[in-house]
């Protein structure tokens, strides 16, 4: 198999060099055979070679000239090449066609004086092409008269058929491509063939997708949008007609797996799910639409030349589809990309767990539309709608009436499937956007990182982690999940990158928890020896260890996710009871090193550390807290406005603000009858228009402000609550 011309669009002959890759060099040989007996017995002729468009008519022919060269014929064979649609008026167009005649004509001196006689025929033709409108009735007699009451050009035209037929060797004229033509042109060229032509020797070989040639002609004045007058125009042109071989399917199967195995080699292998999932989609659709062998030529040429790019950092199969759909269905490629977030679920909603608001039947029915919309042909409708489901959750919870959540996109990720957030716009590049980085990047960076040697890679993937947490994060986390991800190591750079993360609390994808949340499921892999020394590692900056006793006292929520078996959960459960030791020690030992935590930074800190013991030992963390507040190292107001909650604001200013002051929290942390007497001047004084409407800012100054307000409306209701 020459694989250097798998996706080669030109014309090939049968050679060794140009091999005929469809087994249709013997009807080439059949139809050098029909023209030397047409040649016996008509002294000029037209045939015409009948296929679709990218049906190798061309390729045919090519093999046909090669036959006529290398048989033993009675008379050689003399050949010319006229492509009316390269010329662009009809002065052109006629001198091209006599040129092409005289050309073919043996280049020894005694012909010369034939294609001087050629020549000058060929100009006498010129005044008169627009006497010709057709081919039938009495406009070709009216023509044909005109014509030969010209004495000059009928003694001009015999001249050369006298010269013609003394040459006695028949000359092949092929015109190709004829359905190329604007209806003027392809009238015009008619005319020539058909009157003027028809000279001794001269045999012709039109080709053409008839379908085509038939809307061209009802486009003219002289068929005038009747089918049936247009067919009768075409059978008095053509004397034999030669339908093109069809494209079997076993060839175009043949075709394609040798094609794909040329791309293949070049760029990668299929796992057997791949090979699964490219039959149906081939059985399904794309076998039906690669109906010619430029068809499969076409779209090979682009998944070839596209893939490489690609490789290793997209699914072959979701390329595949995509590369399918942006050779066939221009309409739906420019759709997928006008409707990324719908197909990317990027209103989260379904990673939620609510799923979209719509049914199935009429998320299918909107799809639909986009579709019809796109311009897919409605025979093509569900096919096209069964590969987009292959490649996209929503539309294949619609296609096959399922709901579908968080746990189906993760999926994609971990196939690389165009249908993930993190791997869309790669189909659409043709590689890794700037603004993405490699999977590849990522193995070797986490590499880098187990060996402790930094290179360029693992630089990138820590500045990703902090300027594109998301992306970074569920990367890690799908790798994890495979087993290919060094925790140990990893949560120690993201306990060392923690305190580096913006200040930008957003309600999805919010880049602390997401740093939370991997370290959670990190914690699993490790076992009790290890997870001390690596705790410890992760807790030398400030933001670290709070970093860790998050993730810690939000890690039994993690244990028991029906994944792990119960011997496993038992581990996991010791170990955890004495990583929360190890943490609640390391936050004791912090909070005792700060003094006096004036500053805002310093104070937020403190109390996130101090919430944080809370949850693993409160009785000791309450009685810790109180003891700074009596010898006045920590003010009980800041205490006080350390529990207040803060809420999510949107796109309003502030983004963050005061939401609530529950007196159970009070009340666990430091006693509410305590803070209600101690702070009694201080509520009395309270600035009442605090409020979760009045939009503080949750500074230390704000939440000083709002707790004591708060305070002042929980003890007047306490106030009016009946005494039992």
């Amino acid at each position: 198999m020459h694989s250097d011309r798998l996706f080669n669009d030109d014309p090939v002959d049968g050679s060794d060099d140009l091999p005929d890759l469809l087994g249709r060099s013997a009807y080439a040989k059949d139809l050098a055979a029909v023209l030397d007996r047409v040649s016996r017995h008509e002294s000029s002729s037209v045939l015409a070679l009948i296929g679709p468009w990218g049906s190798g008519k061309s390729s045919l022919i090519a093999m046909t000239r090669r036959s006529l060269i290398e048989r033993q014929a009675p008379r050689e064979w003399l050949m010319a090449e006229y492509n009316p649609w390269s010329y662009t008026d009809v002065d052109t167009l006629i001198a091209g066609f006599f040129a092409e005649i005289r050309d073919a004509l043996p280049e020894d001196g005694r012909w010369s004086e034939t294609r001087d006689k050629i020549r000058e025929f060929g100009k006498s033709i010129k005044p008169y092409a627009g006497l010709i409108p057709g081919v039938n009735g009495e406009a070709v007699e009216a023509a044909a008269n005109t014509i030969a009451g010209n004495a000059s050009m009928a003694k001009k035209r015999d001249a050369v058929a006298h010269a013609l037929k003394e040459l006695n060797r028949p000359i092949l004229v092929i015109l190709d491509d004829l359905d190329r033509l604007e209806p003027k042109e392809l009238l015009l060229v008619f005319k020539l063939v058909r009157l003027v032509g028809r000279l001794p020797n001269l045999y012709y070989l039109l080709s053409y997708d008839e379908q085509t040639l038939l809307d061209v002609l009802m486009r003219t004045d002289l068929v005038s949008d009747q089918i049936s007058r247009a067919r009768d125009y075409l059978e008095k042109i053509a004397q034999v007609r030669l339908d093109l071989p069809a494209f079997r399917e076993k060839q175009k199967g043949e075709l394609v797996d040798d094609m794909l195995d040329a791309i293949l080699g070049r760029h990668g292998t299929l796992t057997e799910e791949e090979q699964y999932l490219l039959g149906r989609a081939y059985y399904d659709h794309i076998g039906y639409r690669l109906s010619t062998p430029r068809a499969v030529n076409r779209f090979m040429a682009q998944l070839d030349a596209l893939y490489g790019p690609a490789g290793e950092e997209v699914s072959f199969f979701d390329f595949f589809v995509i590369t399918f759909l942006r050779t066939f269905e221009s309409g739906v490629y420019a759709m997928l990309q006008r409707y990324k977030d719908d197909l990317l679920n990027n209103n989260n909603r379904a990673l939620l767990g609510g799923g979209a608001s719509q049914t199935p039947a009429q998320r299918l029915a909107i799809w639909q539309e986009r579709l019809e919309v796109a311009g897919v042909a409605r025979d093509n409708m569900s096919g096209v709608m069964s590969l987009l489901s292959a490649l996209f959750v929503p539309i294949q919870s619609a296609h096959d009436n399922l709901s579908f959540g968080g746990r189906d996109f993760g999926e994609l990720g971990k196939q690389r499937g165009v249908g993930h957030v993190d791997y869309f716009d790669r189909y659409f590049t043709f590689g890794v956007p700037e603004e993405d980085i490699a999977d590849r990047t990522v193995l070797v960076a986490l590499q880098q990182l187990v060996s402790e040697r930094a290179g360029s890679e693992l630089g990138m993937l820590i500045d990703r982690l902090v300027t594109d947490t998301g992306r970074v994060i569920r990367k890690l986390d799908s790798l994890r999940e495979q087993g290919g991800l060094p925790s140990a190591g990893v949560l120690q750079l993201l306990a060392d990158k923690y305190g580096d993360l913006p200040d930008d609390h957003r309600l999805f994808e919010d880049p602390r928890r997401m740093f939370i949340y991997l370290a959670m499921n990190l914690f699993r892999d490790l076992n009790a020896d290890q997870g001390e020394l690596v705790i410890r590692a992760m807790s030398i900056k400030d933001s670290g260890l709070l970093f860790t006793a998050i993730a810690i006292t939000r890690f039994p929520a993690a244990v028991s996710d029906g994944n792990t078996s119960q011997d496993g959960q038992e581990r996991q459960l010791a170990w955890l009871s004495q990583a929360r030791d190890v943490v609640r020690g390391l936050i004791v030992e912090r909070l005792a090193s700060y003094g006096e935590p004036h500053d805002r930074d310093r104070l937020e800190l403190f109390f996130s550390l101090h919430a944080a013991w809370r949850i693993l030992a409160p009785e000791q963390a309450r009685a810790w807290l109180l003891q700074q507040v009596e010898l006045e190292k920590v003010s009980l107001q800041d205490a006080v406005g350390s529990l207040v909650t803060v809420s999510y604001g949107g796109s309003t200013k502030p983004r963050h603000r005061m939401d609530s002051l529950d007196p159970a929290s009070v009340d666990n942390a430091l006693g509410i009858e305590f803070v209600l007497h101690r702070l009694e001047n201080e509520i009395d004084a309270a600035d009442m228009t605090a409020t979760r409407y009045s939009g503080l800012e949750p500074s230390p100054e704000g939440r000083r402000t709002f707790a004591l307000a708060e305070l002042n409306r929980i003890r007047d209701g306490r106030r009016a609550k009946p005494v039992d």
